[in-house]
């Protein structure tokens, strides 16, 4: 019986659950008509920072059940393609355009064709953009000293033109169109300590006009004052004169030519030495000649240094050592008797020599003994 009452309480639980599922489903129940009730807002507004006019739809279906809501969204006379929006669902779409161009939008099911509904917006007021962007630059060239600017006006994201005036101190030059979407730029010239404006505007758009300037101060001269050393030397030990020339540039801002001259003014040789730079030449020449470098530049004093090694510059005398070397040879004959293969006949001479004298002193030694010997028998024989 327990098993039983739990099995009964189960199937209860579960018929509430159903019951409650029922009455919350749309139209009541599960078997309830399919529904068709969507609802379509759609505005339009101007961008100015864009010049482009911005639409906004937005489709609700979240009243419709079993019936998904067809979007057809038409701008001028472009059509998107179709959209979707399920039923208990709500969605947005956006998009751009321009004045005066109509935005339709159409939702629709096939199934209930009297349920259609179709909104239209359009922005009939001037929508413009103007963004102009404008830069300049003013500077000295210290190699040729000329004061040169350099202006640049951007109006690639305006939907409108510009009007660009560009101004040189008090005197203003003739007004220059740059279009809608585009850019440019103008260069020109000018001294020291003036001022240098551009202005873009546009008279529908006066709280939009873009100003700048820029102003070199002070003096823009050129400058050139180089450097110039030179030194001659003699290397004793070969002979030679050596010649050594240093050219530092490093306080000028334009570039030298560097000429070095020999004998009788002759040219030894011509190069270049950059603006803050420096250069080092080097060669070789006789005693008594004067090595000559000279730095110039155009509307600039020349920069010259000379050297000379004066008297004789000789390599030190040359002494020439004859050495004599004598040699002594000597040579051992050896006896035509003894054997000449694979004998040393020096050693064979000095035990030969060895054994002669052991033989005659033996002889010596037996001699002195026997005439002992016969005196000590009274003489006998």
């Amino acid at each position: 019986m327990k098993i039983l009452i739990r099995v009964g309480t189960a199937l209860l639980a579960t018929a509430t659950v159903l019951a409650t599922a029922l009455s919350a489903s749309p139209a009541g129940a599960f078997d309830a008509d399919p529904v068709f009730e969507p609802s379509v807002s759609i505005t339009s507004t101007c961008n100015a920072e864009t010049g482009q006019v911005e639409w906004t739809a937005t489709v609700d279906n979240s009243g419709s059940f079993d019936r998904p809501a067809n979007v057809v969204i038409t701008i001028g006379d472009e059509e998107r393609p179709a959209e979707t929006v399920m039923d208990m669902e709500s969605e947005t779409f956006t998009g751009t355009t321009t004045t005066g161009v109509t935005v339709t939008i159409v939702v629709s099911n096939t199934n209930e064709p009297d349920g259609t509904i179709t909104e239209t917006t359009s922005y009939s007021e001037t929508c413009e953009a103007f963004n102009p962007a404008v830069t300049i630059d003013v500077v000295c060239s210290l190699t040729t000293g000329d004061v040169t600017w350099t202006a640049t006006a951007n109006n690639s994201t305006s939907t409108v033109s510009g009007s660009v005036v560009i101004t040189v101190g008090d005197t203003a030059q003739d007004p220059v169109e740059l279009a809608a979407g585009s850019s440019d730029t103008y260069t020109g010239s000018t001294s020291s300590n003036v001022t240098v404006t551009i202005t873009m505007s546009n008279t529908d758009f006066p709280d939009d006009t873009a100003t700048a300037s820029d102003v070199h101060e002070g003096d823009c001269i050129p400058v050139f004052e180089p450097t110039v050393t030179v030194d001659v030397t003699c290397t004793e030990s070969s002979g030679t004169v050596n010649w050594t020339a240093t050219i530092s540039n490093s306080a000028s801002t334009v570039d030298g030519t560097v000429v070095i001259a020999g004998a009788e003014g002759t040219t030894i040789q011509t190069s270049t030495v950059s603006a803050s730079g420096s250069r080092n030449f080097s060669g070789t020449t006789e005693a008594g000649v004067t090595i000559t470098v000279t730095a110039s530049a155009e509307g600039f004093d020349d920069v010259s240094a000379s050297g000379i090694y004066e008297g004789t510059c000789d390599p030190p005398a040359t002494t020439t050592t004859t050495t004599t070397t004598t040699t002594t040879t000597t040579t051992t004959t050896v006896p035509p008797t003894f054997p000449s293969t694979g004998v040393d006949a020096e050693q064979t001479q000095e035990s030969l020599n060895i054994a002669v004298l052991s033989v005659g002193f033996g002889a010596l030694i037996g001699g002195v003994a026997l005439i002992a010997r016969r005196r000590s028998n009274g003489g006998q024989k």
